[in-house]
């Protein structure tokens, strides 16, 4: 079991050996939609996800090997799962090495301000779960011809284990100063093992002291030099102990009605029908899968038909939104006894008559709301408006009709075979199962068509 949570458009996986990429299954997450679709077309094969890290299920001690560029910037991630939020780059390192088990890997490409920052905690809560194998500092141009820019960058790979090293020296950080003054932190592993530096070390003139690690060498001498530099000794004595067996966490529901039966087969974002009822997993929970109707109440509703309506449907509205009309706009200020004084002649005659408690709310808050209007004045222009909420549009929760189970369980069956059509193309000699697959995914794309339009249209969403 192998992830990249970071994907991209796939690199990792494109670089992987064929003999090990068949021998794996692999995993992916990217958040970018463009690089995540074009990642699911490339590697087929592999179950990528399009969405954030922090928002997938998969289960702790169930990957074999997480490899991954990892973001960096100054966003903060939360997770359900954590008591403090993490910068993301932390983030990503502290996440993947949960989610490999006892002797599992995580080789990352992270920013030098993850071995570098004067901070040691979180290397400290690192160094609780898991022995630094080896680091290795790339000089600032390895990545321009992919990212355009000079930035320093480390590859450090991480085993985990129950028993770390004690006090490694890759925790603390020393300074290091140049003739001018400007000074820089530098991890005390690189200054022990200065072969893991593929440059020379350079401080820039920025913000103080800025690391930079110099490249003179060839390209075939540079990769020459990280291959010898990652070149490291195992630790034989983590025992690398059995996964999990489950890839994503055991599926929850909020709902004590749910079916085992469905908890049991349901994939995550998918929808599953059981006894003509879906449901649906939205990545962390299983949940009843119905449609959104409505119901618009007018302010002093009198139809009889809409009022009954409302009262059946009353305990499943879960979202209502007000409607409101502009009635009155009036320059003016207010007076010391909370007064609102207009300063139009037409301000004055069209001033509705607002009661003491009310005007007292909006001279101390610049708003109210009393009696369906809702008030707001803007100091900056002197400007009262007074909306009056005209209707209330509620929305509720209904069950799917029998016709429409059908459509979706035909639409859960289209997109099996659309995989099993997908699937078998990356098989050698495959082309005599292909076709029929293909004709069969044909066949029932047709008759969905014909009965209830294509997936496209509206009343298929």
């Amino acid at each position: 079991m192998k992830i990249d949570p970071s994907m991209g458009s796939g690199n990792f996986f494109s670089a992987m050996p064929q003999n090990l990429k068949k021998k794996s299954e692999l995993y992916g997450v990217e958040l970018e939609t463009l690089s995540g679709q074009l990642s699911k077309q490339l590697h087929q094969t592999a179950n990528i996800q399009v969405k954030g890290f922090e928002a997938t299920n998969f289960a702790n001690d169930s990957m074999d090997l997480v490899i991954t560029n990892v973001p960096f910037g100054q966003t903060y991630l939360t997770d359900d799962k954590y008591d403090n939020n993490y910068a993301i780059h932390d983030y990503f390192i502290k996440k993947s090495l949960d989610l490999v088990h006892e002797g599992g890997y995580v080789a990352v490409i992270t920013s030098t301000f993850t071995m570098d920052k004067q901070n040691d905690s979180f290397r400290k809560e690192l160094a609780s779960i898991a022995n630094l194998v080896g680091a290795v500092r790339l000089p600032d141009t390895a990545f321009k011809s992919i990212a355009g820019t000079d930035v320093s960058s480390d590859i450090l790979i991480f085993q985990k284990t129950s028993s770390p090293e004690l006090n490694p020296i890759w925790i603390n950080t020393v300074k290091q100063a140049d003739t001018l003054g400007n000074v820089v932190t530098f991890n005390n592993y690189f200054k022990e093992h200065y072969d893991k530096v593929l440059g020379e070390i350079k401080i820039k003139t920025f913000n103080g002291g800025t690391l930079s690690i110099q490249n003179k060498a060839s390209h075939d001498e540079l990769m020459n030099a990280l291959d010898i530099a990652l070149n490291f000794e195992r630790n034989q004595n983590i025992a690398p102990l059995e996964r999990q067996t489950e890839v994503f966490e055991t599926i929850k529901s909020n709902d004590d009605s749910i079916p085992i039966e469905v908890l049991e087969n349901i994939a995550p974002f998918t929808l599953y029908v059981h006894d003509n009822r879906p449901y649906y997993h939205n990545g962390k929970n299983v949940e009843l899968h119905q449609k959104t109707s409505s119901i618009n109440l007018k302010t002093n509703e009198d139809r009889k038909a809409q009022l009954e309506r409302y009262e059946r449907n009353k305990d499943k509205i879960f979202d209502q939104k007000e409607k409101f009309v502009i009635s009155y706009v009036g320059k003016g200020y207010f007076d010391s006894w909370n007064n609102f004084i207009p300063t139009t002649s037409e301000g004055k005659n069209n001033l509705p008559d607002i009661d003491v408690e009310t005007l007292s709310k909006i001279a101390q808050n610049d708003a109210a709301f009393s009696n369906n209007k809702r008030y707001s004045f803007d100091p900056k222009t002197s400007q009262l408006t007074i909306e009056t909420l005209e209707s209330t549009r509620y929305f509720y929760h209904v069950d799917y009709n029998k016709a429409d189970v059908k459509a979706i369980e035909q639409m859960i069956d289209l997109r099996q075979t659309l995989q099993e059509v997908l699937k078998v193309q990356h098989q050698p000699d495959f082309e005599e199962t292909y076709e029929p697959l293909r004709q069969t995914l044909n066949k029932k794309y047709d008759a969905f068509v014909s009965q209830y339009g294509a997936i496209s249209f509206r009343s298929n969403r």
